[in-house]
C-alpha cells in the first residue's frame, strides 16, 4: 500500500522541526520524544518529569524530519541500521541555546526507529517567555497536532 503524499501546501520540513522545537522551550518542555507509529509519528513533550502527547503526524514526515535531524546532529544519514549519537544546539533567542542528542534506537523489521531527546535545562526553560515565533507556523502545529 502506498504511503500517502503531503499536501503541496504544507510548511517545509525545516519550519516544522523549528516549530517544535520552539513549542517545546515555550511549554518549559525537559525532553521531545519522536516515535514511529504503525501508520504515523507521534511527538511528546516531557513536561515537568510526565510525557504529554502533542499530536500524530503523518508517517510521511517521519523520513524528511528524522534526516533533518541527523544531517543538523553529524550523523550519517543513509544509516538505518545500528544506534548512532549525535548532538547538536538550536539558538531560540540570542544567548540561549538548547542541546539536543540523538539517539537511534533497532526498531521493526532491523530498522532503527529514530527516539530523539531534547534536553533543556532549567535556566534555559525559565528565561523562556512566550511563543515568539511565526504565527502560520503556530497554527500549522496546533492544527497538525490535534489530527
Amino acid at each position: 500500500m502506498a504511503q500517502a503524499e503531503p499536501p503541496k501546501n504544507e510548511i517545509t520540513i525545516e519550519e516544522f522541526f523549528d516549530t517544535v522545537l520552539t513549542q517545546a522551550i515555550t511549554e518549559r518542555t525537559s525532553d521531545i520524544h519522536i516515535e514511529p507509529l504503525v501508520k504515523e509519528m507521534s511527538i511528546r513533550f516531557r513536561i515537568d518529569g510526565i510525557l504529554q502527547e502533542k499530536g500524530l503526524w503523518p508517517l510521511y514526515d517521519l523520513e524528511p524530519l528524522t534526516t533533518r535531524i541527523k544531517a543538523l546532529s553529524n550523523l550519517d544519514i543513509t544509516t538505518h541500521v545500528g544506534p548512532q549519537d549525535g548532538h547538536f544546539e538550536f539558538l531560540y533567542k540570542p544567548n540561549l541555546q538548547a542541546a539536543h542528542e540523538e539517539e537511534t534506537l533497532r526498531g521493526k523489521e532491523g530498522r532503527s526507529d529514530p527516539l530523539s531527546r531534547f534536553h533543556f535545562s532549567d535556566r534555559q526553560r525559565r528565561s523562556c517567555g512566550s511563543s515568539a515565533f511565526e504565527p502560520r507556523r503556530n497554527a500549522y502545529f496546533t492544527e497538525r497536532s490535534r489530527t
